[in-house]
């Protein structure tokens, strides 16, 4: 049992280390080939934080525990919602403007179907994970049209240098670590799930959920602490939008997942915090105290979860 924690440990640290890299690296190289911050950043940041999730679903799709992938996607959308978002609110309250609050209601709309879908289909197959990945299409057009309305584009050649060529390569490499790590992850949280016999939704939903979910907080806190309160409410936002659509869509395309107990209880959690969220971003302004009662509010779910 102690191998596989330590397993469990050291592989999640190489994914939220690998993932951090991937980020600044692929802010490099924006910033190299002038391609505009505002209109990729939503997106870069929200696909990069989101590899360990993306990774891990892969690697449990050849492992048949397609069970963890889930847990884990619906698990770390609370946690972006309860933890990362709480603990943004939590560091410094910040006022949502109209951009912000179309970008919040979009990816609230966008889970909430595929959460509601899923409870009322009761199973996750082929045909339910092609209509998650057409609606991460439809996400990446509505951010890209949003875009172009918020800013004034500046004419800017794109080169292509060495340079950008060595951070590609780099890019490579360290998604290629991410996903080698993640099928340590993802095989040590199995054989944790045996030994103490927990379901593999919920050790999914736990344990790698919130290992997973790290990128974003990291980022979330550097971003706040630079007073970029959008860019850390798009990194957040977007992570739950690509867990749901094309994370979750690769999941269950290759296997089937009927919806447990477990699940279910997850699915009905997500669809609580996601409410939440659009009350508070429809107020205007997200305060310290808001962020509390988050974070508070993710510690009993967690609780009953691990209890239940």
């Amino acid at each position: 049992m102690i191998p596989e924690i330590l397993i469990l440990i050291i592989g999640l640290f190489i994914l939220i280390k690998t993932s951090k890299w991937v980020i600044e690296y692929a802010v490099r190289f924006s910033d190299i080939t002038g391609l505009s911050h505002g209109t990729t950043g939503f997106l870069l940041l929200a696909v990069a934080t989101s590899l360990p999730e993306l990774s891990i679903s892969i690697i449990s799709i050849f492992n048949d525990s397609s069970r963890i992938a889930a847990g884990t996607l619906f698990g770390a959308n609370i946690i972006d919602i309860g933890v990362v978002f709480g603990i943004t609110a939590l560091i410094s309250g910040f006022k949502i403007i109209k951009k912000d609050f179309d970008q919040i209601s979009h990816a609230i709309i966008i889970t909430s179907i595929i959460a509601v879908f899923a409870l009322v289909l009761g199973t996750m197959n082929i045909v339910f994970g092609i209509f998650c990945i057409i609606m991460f299409v439809v996400s990446i057009k509505a951010v890209l049209e949003g875009g172009r309305e918020f800013e004034e584009k500046e004419e800017k050649n794109v080169l292509v240098s060495v340079e950008s060529i060595k951070i590609v390569l780099l890019i490579l490499l360290m998604i290629g670590i991410i996903i080698v790590s993640a099928k340590f992850v993802s095989d040590s949280a199995i054989k944790l799930a045996e030994t103490f016999g927990m379901g593999k939704t919920l050790i999914g939903a736990t344990i790698v959920a919130l290992g997973t979910t790290l990128p974003e907080l990291f980022v979330n806190i550097s971003a706040v602490k630079r007073n970029n309160f959008s860019l850390a409410i798009g990194n957040v936002i977007g992570s739950l939008v690509v867990n749901l659509t094309l994370t979750l869509g690769i999941a269950v395309a290759a296997n089937k997942i009927i919806i447990d107990s477990t699940l279910k209880n997850l699915i009905i959690f997500l669809l609580i915090f996601n409410s939440i969220l659009l009350l508070f971003a429809w107020r205007g302004r997200i305060r310290r105290i808001h962020g509390i009662f988050l974070i508070v509010l993710y510690a009993m779910i967690y609780v009953m979860l691990l209890v239940g």
